[in-house]
């Protein structure tokens, strides 16, 4: 039978000094655990000869002797196997088993064993021993040693405070900061009993707390991050593609707000800008609304600034006032000179092709084309041109339809009056005479005469009719001012008569079944010679109307897409 001696204490240290030189730390059979805390998984600190922190590691040392028989064994090697077990002898699950081939002298051995730091949280520990694979009984006790005393010297306890100046590593050997915790999950809990709160004081602790995050107010569920220095902010950096989200585990912006409610007069809304009971501004998933203390408000946009523009559709549900606050109709628009209103359409350069729709579809409308030419299009029927459309240019009218009037009849009933068509340009008069023993003579009226060419290429017509009784008459002496009417036969009647007189218009001379050229052409003349102060220039003229830029603007073109920009004028004191 192998019995194994454990020695421990002062005196067996100096008993086996001379023949062993390995107790410099401890005594024979002391068992050293060398730990910072229970169950932190970190090595043991120790002071080192310049009176640093060394770490000494979770190694100790073990030393025993043998006997067989109550004699003391050979010298010799040994296999021996060291298992950590509690104190039911159970192993410590996940420890290992130290396998080792000592050297025993006179019976005595020594070894260093490892088996870490976690199985020993404050459970009583104790050790397995086999030697040559006999298992000794009992086990002997692992049981505290001077250096697992020390392991908490570097904290310093001053009655109920403890504090340490190094760097604390929670879950890690290698910590960073003073508190430096690693772990997946709840790595950290601050529990209070009806609040709790963390606080920072950048200016030292008697400065005073400049901020704090937490459940500041006993019974409040409301989780509060404060500020107290006046003049500083609260900042919070997002680099790259990252996001704050609320209600939003997957923020698609920098601020991300979901599950709101509708913004009401009263209450309600995603993002609220202002006290409720005073002037805000409300917004929710697909409105902004401006409220004061629960009732409805006015909404301005850039009231004191530059233009807005909408690059999509805008609607409006009620009336629609741009330069004024007249709210009579459901749009007006008030400026102080011409440049009252414009359509820009997806044409380049200037945008032609735009117009205006009347009604729920294209069936009156007026339109631009890419001539510049104004066209009123009535295509159901209906319209000022009795169906169809007329154009308009900058040099010519056309008519697609005929040109009525309309008049009413005693009864009320309208009816249509037909304009008559000519294959000339033609200006006529009208007048009255009489035949003075069988002759008179008509000069035409001055102005009338302005309007129109007479003459031997141009001649005039007259038309004359009789209103009394002679032998007929015929015109005669026909000049640019006038003409002579006698009567057949040398007769000497004084019978009256009326008279129509036709002549080409002046400038339109000669122009006959003309082409939409020709016409233009025509046009064109008569207003550089009649009307030189409404030419219009062979280029237009720059606007001062301020123009989007960048992706607003239309590729290719100086002018925005018809879409594109909108630009909306507040009036008024806020």
């Amino acid at each position: 039978m192998i019995i194994v001696c454990f020695h421990s204490g002062r005196a067996a240290s100096q008993l086996y000094w001379e023949k062993l030189n390995m107790f410099r730390r401890i005594g024979c059979g002391l068992i050293a655990l060398a730990m910072l805390g229970s169950g932190l998984n970190a090595p043991a600190l120790a002071q080192d000869e310049e009176g640093g922190i060394a770490a000494i590691g979770s190694a100790f040392t073990y030393q025993g002797r043998l006997r067989q028989n109550g004699n003391i064994p050979p010298d010799g090697n040994i296999a021996f196997a060291f298992r950590l077990v509690d104190s039911g002898n159970v192993v410590i699950p996940g420890t290992p088993v130290l396998n080792q081939n000592l050297f025993v002298d006179g019976g005595l051995f020594t070894t260093t064993l490892d088996f870490g730091v976690s199985p020993f949280g404050g459970d009583r520990r104790f050790l397995r021993i086999a030697v040559a694979g006999t298992t000794l009984s009992p086990n002997p006790e692992l049981t505290p040693a001077p250096y697992s005393m020390f392991s908490a010297a570097p904290w310093v306890t001053v009655g109920a405070e403890i504090f340490y100046n190094g760097n604390v590593g929670v879950g890690n050997t290698n910590p960073q900061n003073k508190l430096h915790v690693t772990d997946n999950g709840d790595a950290l809990a601050i529990e209070g009993t009806d609040h709790v709160y963390m606080e920072f004081f950048p200016d030292g602790y008697a400065a005073g707390r400049k901020a704090w995050i937490g459940y500041g107010t006993p019974t409040s569920d409301n989780l509060t991050i404060s500020n107290a220095n006046a003049d500083a902010h609260i900042i919070m950096s997002l680099p790259g593609t990252g996001g704050l989200g609320v209600d939003t585990g997957t923020p698609e912006a920098k601020l991300h707000v979901v599950n709101g409610t509708d913004s009401e007069p009263a209450s309600g809304g995603f993002i609220i800008s202002g006290f409720t009971n005073a002037a805000n501004i409300s917004i929710d998933n697909n409105e902004i609304m401006a409220r004061d203390n629960g009732a409805v408000s006015t909404l301005f946009l850039n009231n004191d600034g530059g233009t807005v523009y909408t690059g999509a559709n805008l609607q409006v549900n009620g009336r629609a006032q741009i330069g004024t606050t007249e709210a009579t109709h459901k749009a007006i628009i008030e400026h102080t000179n011409n440049n009252t209103l414009r359509l820009i359409g997806p044409g380049a350069t200037y945008g032609f092709d735009n117009a205006i729709n009347l009604g729920d579809a294209e069936y009156v409308y007026i339109w631009e084309d890419t001539d510049d030419d104004m066209t009123l299009f009535c295509t159901d029927g209906g319209g000022p041109a009795g169906g169809g459309q007329f154009t308009l240019d900058a040099d010519t009218i056309q008519w697609f339809a005929s040109k009525p009037a309309t008049v009413k009849l005693n009864d009320g009933t309208p009816v249509k009056m037909y304009a008559e068509e000519s294959t000339e340009v033609l200006f006529n008069d009208h007048g009255r005479g009489q035949l003075q023993n069988g002759f008179a003579h008509i000069d035409l009226d001055a102005e009338f005469l302005q309007t129109v060419t007479i003459s031997d290429e141009h001649p005039m017509s007259v038309f004359v009719q009789l209103e009394g009784d002679c032998n007929g008459v015929f015109v005669t002496n026909k000049t640019s001012t006038g003409f002579d009417v006698r009567e057949l036969q040398n007769g000497r009647s004084d019978a009256p008569f009326t008279y129509r007189v036709i002549a080409n218009r002046r400038l339109y001379e000669g122009l006959r079944m003309a082409t939409t050229e020709e016409d233009k052409a025509a046009n064109r003349r008569s207003r550089e010679i009649m009307w030189p102060e409404r030419v219009v220039p062979q280029t237009k003229p720059p606007t001062n109307d301020p123009q989007p830029t960048g992706p607003r603007a239309r590729p290719g073109s100086a002018q925005p897409a018809a879409a594109s920009a909108t630009e909306l004028t507040a009036t008024g004191a806020k």
